[in-house]
């Protein structure tokens, strides 16, 4: 960054240096006690920028020196004639003698080094300060709203916020025994006796810096108290206390007037007071913003608070000797629980860019929109048959009802027939919405007997048929879906029993391909049949909100989880308490999975319950139709949609519709048409579960604030907001209700039927795959022990696969070279590859990312083109999402482009789902969990003679091997061994790292019991050491890796596993055994549980965990489930290609 801008940037929003200079006093006290013990030593300022501390420091008559890598920064500072070095700050204090200065001081330098950096500097601080010396290093303060949620991303060059938790726990873990957090800056705290409504809006901008202020012990043992600034410290912890106090005392008599309405209502006399009650209840929700929403706020402060481990653990602590505050919190926690939803981080809603379309979608939707000539369509469909649904108002009859009416009244000369059935076929139509005539229509199509004349019958019904008549018609089967996987045993019906899938979207193309379907899938433009009733309705009516000073909102859908009923309450309520002329109604039907009127009560505060309307009756088309005339907008919250009818009848009646920003109806519903609700991918939580699946889970806070916008045009009478539902309109008009939709319908079956006449498709599927995999190899290194465990076991599938490695690479103890593997040096670390003047033999490449390799840029964007252009398909593994997001937005660009041009990119976690969201990439995007190798049956077990505790992985200061160590020496187990099985690397970090876990053992005395294995050893090895122990602790502290390939070695080798809260163990958590915490106090107490043997029913549920882990994790499925991937985008990408071909020959 250039250095004169940055110089702007800092005197724009730090402050001026008078400013600096005045909140710099504070630290007074600390400096008349260095004055008093170290006054003889140097103090040095790293990351000095302008000088305002050396300035002050030197006023006390310390000798103080600063550096600073900014040559503005230095030539300011020295203009004032302070000595200040340009250069790195950790060189700088590497290179300074043992116990050889007073201070070591950083102001907001800490949030710009990478973690280990960070551990580091401290590291080296408590080496170089003399006894009695301090460290002090100033910060921005993450538990400020502002800071956390914005200003701390102001500064481009920040790396991540750290918590005050944390960096306490750092200085405290090198050596300094008490080290101070102070809080900092900010308005001032409100007096004791301040109204809460006062105290609510400072405790959003207090102190927004802290300083951790750690002193050395100094030679005679002891630490200064630092009187003067520990009171500070009291009174601004007080505030905040306060503060809680005054929380937990409006929520307590919150409770007792509860329990006391409760007595009150069994008494018989309860009548007469009846309507005193209630007017005093309703000034009490009036005051406290409603009893329900203050419970169900307070609730969900509890969760999310408890969901942060370092809040968590101390809480737990305070409130143990209380149990009926305990039991209290416990009951809140578990309050207000939202029936669907799991805990969210504001970011994964975040969108640092905007979404962009991948080249697999574009050219999927132009297949769709690539129409046969009409003649074509005729020589080559005979005959079509439709199979499936047709009574009653499923969405899926209604589907098939259209297709019908529309191919009849648009394609008179086809020979057409039907196939009901319900489960089993059927004769007799009734119900359905245009009554007898329409049902007498229908079942004149019915055929009884099977045509002679060879053609298409389309299958629409589910589950899938799993037994079409493929002898007399080509079975092609019409499929929606509504989450990430679709079940394996709808994949092996529509693979081993059709000849290919049509499909409304690019979303449900991309779930069966990466669900393992190979067959051809074809988009579509469903034919759909205008609705009549629909001219009534205009963008004109907009107005009428103006007029009546009042919005109605409309939500139709089964309230199924999978519709998000949740989202919409909780945001509908938010909604409500900004505007009090606003109405929300709610047509659903009765069902299992529907508990909308207890979700109403639930997310919805009491005071706002009056303006829901719920319908669970069902309506005809006239009275369908007037629910949609009389609404000013249509919200649609969504996980997750195969094609979203309401959608598309929104915009026929030209309506504002609001919806999730994901899903199928995105194809239709653009950015453009509609207002979109940002998401984030979650879990599936739907009936229709499948192993991996996510769906997408909108954001209640964002919804509220795009109906919030929405209304506000709507009441005044903002003509721009008829724009959108206009075009959503004719886009409607033009793609479902015109004559190219049935063309688009039949040119798909013309396609697929002439794909597998052909023998194309059984002829793909015969061959085997080529692979070429470009990675690392040979290495210690993740990625390429992944890499081989993935040729290894495509290998054994039959496939030929090569490699494309790095030149000059090292090769790691007893790596042994894959038979019939070849090994071409394509690339080097560093060098970004240039696919470009690559010519692979294979027809798939496919590359194996870590950002620590090369940079996903420009040139990579054009090589992974030109192999298309040539015909391959290319993969790409993203072994590291979040470095790749921490860039400037220029790399994150670069990153984002070159991402949309391959066929699918392989992420391992949810958290790298999301950070490709926020950067706009979520169409080729697929979840792919790390694999584990099959357990080997013959491992000796763990031996009798003592426990043996194991820990795996390099070793680096995030792993938390030194928590393990001093959690090991507290067990007090003289027979018990650690074996710790932790590579240490080539590079500083991890040898220092090293050098300080021995300085542990030593320090706690149990060096003679811990067996070190600090080579990078063969997997076999590895596997045989964890095997032998009764535990493995996965003690990882804070991190940013998404994915750890260490514990899923770890889970196939040993059958219990203990892991931290830290969300890189999220994807196993019901496979091992929790710490709760990251301190070696929380390790110690899952010792402790091991050594007298856990509970049965604990234990049991764990090994059952693993068990249903490994069956979906082991290489021999996941290879499987990679190799019908390829396979599905082999077959489509063929079957688009030729469809090209064919397209432009007049006789088809």
């Amino acid at each position: 960054m250039d250095a004169e801008f940055y110089t702007r940037f800092e005197e724009s929003f730090r402050g001026s240096q008078d400013e600096i200079r005045q909140r710099l006093t504070i630290y007074q006290p600390a400096l008349d006690v260095l004055q008093a013990t170290c006054a003889q030593r140097d103090a040095l300022d790293l990351g000095c920028g302008r000088g305002e501390w050396l300035g002050m420091l030197r006023g006390y008559g310390l000798q103080a020196r600063g550096v600073d890598a900014n040559p503005a920064m230095v030539a300011i500072a020295r203009e004032q004639g302070l000595a200040v070095d340009e250069g790195d700050a950790l060189a700088e204090l590497a290179a300074q003698a043992d116990h050889s200065l007073a201070l070591v001081s950083g102001f907001h330098i800490a949030e710009h080094l990478a973690f280990e950096e960070l551990q580091m500097l401290i590291k080296e601080a408590f080496r170089a300060l003399a006894p009695g010396g301090m460290l002090l290093l100033e910060t921005p303060n993450p538990e400020n709203l502002q800071v956390g949620l914005w200003s701390f991303h102001v500064d481009p060059t920040h790396r991540s916020p750290l918590p005050p938790g944390l960096l306490e726990f750092v200085a405290r873990d090198a050596g300094f025994p008490r080290p101070l957090v102070l809080r900092l800056n900010g308005p001032p705290a409100p007096t004791n006796d301040a109204a809460l409504s006062e105290r609510l809006p400072w405790a959003m901008t207090a102190y927004p810096d802290y300083a951790i202020l750690a002193q050395k012990r100094c030679a005679d043992g002891t630490v200064a108290e630092l009187a003067e600034l520990t009171h500070i410290i009291s009174g601004r912890s007080g505030g905040v206390e306060l503060l809680e106090h005054n929380l937990t005392e409006l929520a307590r008599r919150v409770e007792n007037l509860e329990e006391e309405l409760q007595r009150l209502r069994s008494e018989r006399w309860w009548h007469r007071l009846t309507d005193r009650v209630r007017t005093a209840c309703a000034v009490l929700q009036e005051q406290y913003l409603g009893r329900a929403a203050l419970r169900r706020n307070m609730a969900r402060a509890v969760r999310s608070a408890s969901a942060i481990p370092w809040i968590r653990r101390p809480v737990a602590l305070i409130v143990r000797p209380f149990p009926g505050l305990r039991g209290q919190l416990l009951r809140l926690s578990v309050q207000s629980q939202p029936p669907i939803r799991r805990y969210a981080r504001n970011e994964d809603f975040e969108e640092l860019l905007p979404p962009r379309p991948a080249s697999v979608r574009l050219s999927s939707l132009d297949q769709r929109d690539a129409l046969v000539p009409r003649h074509a369509l005729q020589e080559r469909l005979h005959h079509i048959a439709i199979d499936g649904h047709f009574v009653g108002s499923y969405s899926l009859a209604v589907v098939n009802r259209n297709i019908v009416h529309r191919l009849r009244a648009d394609y008179p000369e086809f020979s057409l027939t039907i196939h009901p059935r319900e489960g089993e076929p059927v004769q007799h139509l009734r119900p359905v919405p245009g009554g007898p005539a329409e049902a007498d229509s229908l079942e004149a199509l019915i055929s009884t007997q099977p045509t002679t004349t060879p053609g298409v019958c389309l299958y629409h019904h589910f589950p899938p048929v799993n037994d079409p008549d493929r002898t007399r018609a080509t079975p092609i089967a019409l499929f929606s879906w509504e989450e990430s996987r679709v079940r394996d045993d709808m994949i092996d019906t529509l693979n081993h029993s059709y000849a290919g899938v049509v499909v409304t979207s690019w979303f449900v193309k991309k779930v069966l391909m990466d669900s393992g379907c190979t067959l051809p899938i074809h988009v579509i433009t469903l034919p759909l049949r205008p609705d009549p009733r629909a001219r009534q309705s205009s963008v004109g009516d907009l107005a009428r909100a103006q007029q009546r000073g009042s919005v109605h909102l409309l939500h139709v859908s089964s309230c199924f989880p999978r519709k998000a009923p949740d989202v919409l309450l909780e945001a509908f309520d938010a909604l409500a308490a900004r505007l009090d002329n606003v109405h929300l109604t709610i047509k659903t039907f009765p069902n299992p999975h529907n508990r909308i009127e207890d979700w109403v009560r639930e997310f919805v505060s009491e005071a706002h319950r009056h303006r829901v309307h719920i319908i669970l009756d069902d309506y005809d088309a006239d009275t369908m139709a007037g629910l949609y005339r009389e609404a000013d907008a249509v919200v649609l919250p969504t996980r997750g949609e195969g094609l979203n009818l309401p959608a598309i009848e929104a915009g026929e009646h030209r309506r504002p519709l609001i919806v999730t920003g994901a899903g199928a109806h995105t194809d239709f519903a653009t950015a453009e048409n509609a207002w979109w609700i940002r998401y984030r991918f979650d879990r599936s939580g739907s009936h229709l579960l499948s192993s991996d699946s996510v769906w997408t889970d909108p954001s209640p806070e964002h919804l509220t604030d795009v109906l919030t916008e929405v209304c506000h045009a709507l009441l005044a009478g903002d003509r721009r907001v008829e724009a959108r539902p206009q075009k959503l309109h004719d886009d409607m008009v033009a793609r479902f209700f015109s004559a190219r939709a049935s063309d688009s319908l039949l040119s798909a079956l013309a396609r697929i039927h002439s794909f597998y006449q052909a023998g194309r498709l059984r002829h793909l599927r015969d061959q085997p795959l080529s692979v070429s995999l470009l990675t690392t190899w040979g290495e210690a290194c993740g990625v390429a022990e992944y890499s081989r465990s993935i040729a290894d076991e495509f290998r054994t599938l039959g496939d030929a696969v090569d490699i494309l490695a790095p030149r000059q690479r090292p090769t790691a103890a007893g790596w042994t070279p894959l038979e019939d593997v070849s090994v071409i040096d394509a690339w080097s670390y560093g060098e970004t590859p240039d696919l470009r003047t690559c010519h692979p033999q294979t027809e798939i490449i496919w590359i194996q990312h870590h950002p620590g390799f090369y940079r996903l840029n420009d040139t990579l964007r054009h090589g992974i083109a030109s192999l298309n252009h040539r015909g391959h398909s290319v993969f790409l593994t993203l072994h590291n999402t979040r470095d790749l997001i921490a860039h400037d937005t220029a790399a994150v660009e670069d990153v984002a482009t070159c991402l949309t041009v391959c066929d699918r990119v392989f992420v391992h976690t949810l958290d790298d789902l999301n950070n490709l969201k926020r950067i706009g990439i979520s169409d080729n995007t697929v979840l792919m969990p790390h694999g584990v190798n099959e357990p080997t049956a013959d491992l000796p077990g763990p031996s009798s003679d003592g426990l043996v505790i194991g820990t795996f992985g390099f070793l680096l200061p995030h792993k938390g091997t030194d928590q393990l160590i001093a959690a090991f020496a507290g067990l007090n187990e003289p027979k018990a061994r650690l074996r710790l099985v932790t590579a240490v690397r080539d590079d500083p970090i991890s040898r220092h790292e090293l050098q300080h876990c021995r300085r542990i053992a030593e320090r706690h005395g149990v060096a003679d019991r811990i067996d070190w294995y600090t080579d990078f050893l063969p997997h076999s090895e590895v596997e045989r050491l964890l095997a032998g122990c009764h535990m493995v602790v996965m003690p990882y502290q804070h991190t940013h890796e998404s994915s750890s390939g260490a514990v899923t070695v770890a889970l196939a080798a040993c059958p219990d596993v203990a892991t931290t809260p830290a969300p890189i163990f999220d994807p196993v958590r019901d496979a091992t055994h929790a710490i709760d915490g990251f301190d070696s106090g929380a390790i110690h107490y899952v010792l402790q549980q091991l050594r007298a043997g856990f509970d049965p029913e604990v234990r049991a549920r764990v090994h059952a965990g693993r068990g249903r882990w490994l069956d979906g994790h082991r290489w021999s499925a996941l290879a499987k489930r990679y190799r019908a991937q390829l396979l599905a985008t082999h077959v489509n990408g063929t079957y688009e290609t030729l469809d090209q071909a064919e397209s432009l020959r007049s006789d088809f």
